[in-house]
């Protein structure tokens, strides 16, 4: 097939949220399919480089470049990156002027020109777009008139209005609503790693998926020929679920704990960690890291 991914978030962005795509696109390619990914444009260095390397001509890149305040990269540490964090928040809270809800909503048009250019020059048979950002979905609509390309909708999270609704005003949430209704209808087939997600759209034909867990990313030379007897647990990522998740986890680490020495590490958001208020005797919290490496302990 030839496939065009539409994915806002794309190495070498940072964060997970470019990962999974990275690493289907990349096996894609190894399994004879040819892979044309539109992407919006980042600097810096990201922990999933390496998966896009043998692509990169492949790559078109649309927009300008965010840059994220210093109050929306990694938590201080030292007294003078603690005062610059808080002025930085400030000085956006107050002064900054209005920030777009959405980082796509700007691109939306740019992603339609560039789709349309890729598809006529490549021949694509299929267009894989995913979100969030949610706004730049509502070039699927557009899409469904203007190609005959087959077109799959890959939900990453759930649409922002279903979660957020108490920090948006009505107007916002029924825009959203409406926006989404479009997509969903002009969707050929949707994706998700949530069933709940899919679950909320009965009428149209899907699939769950897998997150993408790539056991190249485990390669790891064994340090030391001392077998270690103690367990030791990973979580890292956003808990939707705020503590629920978590209060089973401390439950399960602490019957185990019974039987065997077990360590358990959870990186999460670090505006998040304060709000653990149950006793987690059993669970270490640390601001979240992104590559695997980091994981370790």
């Amino acid at each position: 097939m030839n496939i065009l991914i539409i994915s806002y978030y794309f190495p070498p962005y940072e964060g997970v949220a470019s990962r999974r795509w990275a690493k289907y696109a990349k096996y894609l390619l190894r399994n004879n399919h040819n892979i044309e990914v539109l992407s919006n444009k980042f600097n810096g260095i990201s922990p999933w480089n390496k998966d896009v390397k043998h692509f990169q001509d492949n790559i078109t890149r649309i927009g300008s470049i965010e840059k994220a305040k210093r109050y929306q990269k990694a938590l201080p540490n030292a007294l003078l990156d603690k005062i610059l964090w808080k002025l930085s928040y400030l000085w956006d809270k107050y002064l900054g002027g209005k920030t777009l809800s959405d980082p796509s909503q700007n691109s939306t048009p740019d992603f339609y020109k560039a789709a349309l250019e890729i598809v006529g020059k490549k021949n694509i048979d299929t267009i894989i777009i995913s979100g969030g950002p949610y706004y730049y979905l509502s070039i699927l609509p557009k899409l469904k008139e203007s190609t005959s390309c087959k077109l799959i909708l890959d939900l990453r999270d759930p649409w922002p209005y279903q979660h957020n609704s108490y920090r948006m005003e009505k107007e916002v949430i029924e825009q959203q609503a409406k926006m989404e209704k479009e997509v969903i209808e002009s969707a050929d087939y949707i994706i998700s790693v949530y069933q709940n997600i899919l679950a909320k759209y009965p009428q149209k034909s899907g699939s769950k998926i897998s997150h993408a867990l790539d056991f190249e990313d485990f390669n790891f030379v064994e340090k030391s020929l001392k077998k270690n007897v103690h367990l030791k647990l990973v979580f890292g990522g956003h808990p939707y679920s705020e503590h629920k998740y978590f209060e089973l986890l401390n439950s399960f680490v602490g019957r185990v704990k019974q039987e065997k020495e077990v360590k358990a590490n959870c990186y999460i958001p670090g505006n998040l960690i304060p709000k653990i208020d149950f006793e987690s005797h059993h669970l270490s919290f640390y601001p979240y890291k992104n590559t695997v490496q980091e994981f370790l302990f």
